[in-house]
């Protein structure tokens, strides 16, 4: 007879040979040859050099930014749980078999934790020694915490997921992570001994979170969804990196989360540009995941426009100000391509064009404003960089969207 560990192992071997047939599909050996092999010599080497002091450009990284990577970290992914919609016949009506399937999904988690937090610490490892002269003790302390916060914040946002929903849920996230953050800001900045005092806290706090979460029985059918979607996340990210729109249903909501809550217009003139300009910009402010990527897109390119030397500052401006437009274009062609959108055709193609071209200006200059003024502020002074700003401005439109063919 079966054991729930045996059970596991199966359903785990199971999902790891899924993976690997679609990893091997995706990645052949043109791309071993012609990408993997050439970045990992690249990276080999900058790492060498790191350990031998010899990379110059390390002295304009910040090095202390490193620490906050293992905060990323802990914010993405979640513990697994290994069960199926079918365990609801036999497996769930037995609290044992549940408890010890969880259970042994958690351990999973945590060997999962534990060998990220490895990999990362070993990469990062020669900048901590070399540049920041960190003991031992120090790295060692800070790993077990990593693992720790990152089981932690792993399974408080996985209860709230099946608490709360809608707004509810993205507000209580988001003032969930702003205290994670400050909580792992306070650990970097603490005493030896206080750091250990908060380890054995969040050590405490770990046991308690695993016990309520295996008690937990309510949410059976929220848990078999999320395991289903970390199944196929491998698959949804080769998909998604192919080019590959799946369509999605727009869904009949009565009230916007955040923005035009009234479905106000947004311009007086009802001509068809801005009834297009309207339609495209709602379809984007709306989708949170389009608007999410947009912000992270602008924060990540002010971070290294604000970094990088002060040429490479002038070289990288252009190349953001061309990223977030093309971005933002790209989400046209999924409008256009939409059932429900093909619903109103346009005749006048000129006017559709304009109006494509209006709402990628203002949803993607705003950004292109930003890149500038970190630039000039970073290379002279702020009226500089408001100078730079405007130019971007001008630059990210009459060179790059005017120019697109929509």
């Amino acid at each position: 007879m079966m054991t729930p560990t045996q059970l596991f192992f199966r359903r785990l071997k199971t999902e790891w040979q899924y993976k690997y047939k679609v990893w091997k599909t995706a990645v052949d050996w043109i791309v071993w040859m012609y990408v993997l092999i050439p970045i990992l010599i690249i990276i080999g080497y900058q790492y060498y050099s790191i350990w031998s002091e010899q990379a110059e450009w390390i002295e304009s990284f910040p090095v202390s930014a490193t620490w906050f990577v293992f905060f990323f970290l802990s914010s993405k992914g979640t513990v697994r749980l290994f069960i199926e919609e079918a365990d609801l016949l036999f497996i769930r009506q037995s609290d044992s078999w549940m408890n010890k399937l969880m259970k042994s999904g958690i351990i999973y988690s945590a060997l999962v934790s534990v060998f990220i937090v490895i990999v990362v610490t070993v990469i990062f490892l020669p900048v901590w020694y070399v540049y920041e002269s960190v003991s031992f003790l120090e790295v060692i302390i800070f790993m077990t915490f990593a693992i720790i916060f990152r089981l932690n914040v792993q399974l408080i946002k996985q209860m709230l997921s099946v608490r709360f929903q809608s707004w509810k849920l993205l507000f209580i996230n988001n003032a969930f992570m702003i205290c994670s953050f400050a909580i792992f800001s306070i650990f970097l900045f603490s005493q030896l001994f206080v750091r250990g005092f908060v380890v054995l806290m969040f050590f405490i706090l770990l046991s308690f979170l695993i016990k309520r979460r295996l008690n937990m029985k309510w949410s059976f059918f929220a848990d078999c969804l999320r395991e289903q979607q970390q199944q196929m996340k491998l698959t949804a990210l080769f998909i998604g990196a192919s080019g590959y729109k799946v369509e999605r249903k727009f869904r009949n909501r009565k009230q916007p989360l955040l923005l035009f809550s009234e479905s106000d217009r947004l311009f007086k003139e009802r001509s068809n540009r801005n009834i297009i300009s309207e339609i495209f910009i709602k379809f984007v402010i709306r989708n949170k995941s389009k608007l999410l990527v947009i912000i992270q897109l602008t924060i990540v390119f002010m971070f290294a426009l604000s970094i990088a030397p002060f040429w490479l500052k002038w070289l990288l401006l252009p190349i953001c100000i061309f990223s977030v437009i093309h971005y933002t274009r790209l989400s046209w062609q999924e409008l256009k391509d939409h059932s429900f959108f093909k619903l109103y055709p346009f005749a006048d193609q000129e006017e559709t064009v304009i109006g494509v071209k209006k709402a990628i200006a203002w949803l993607a200059l705003p950004s292109c404003f930003l890149f500038g003024l970190m630039v000039g502020w970073g290379a002279y002074s702020f009226l500089v960089g408001i100078g730079v700003a405007s130019c971007s401005v001008l630059v990210g439109y009459y060179y790059f969207i005017k120019d697109f063919f929509i």
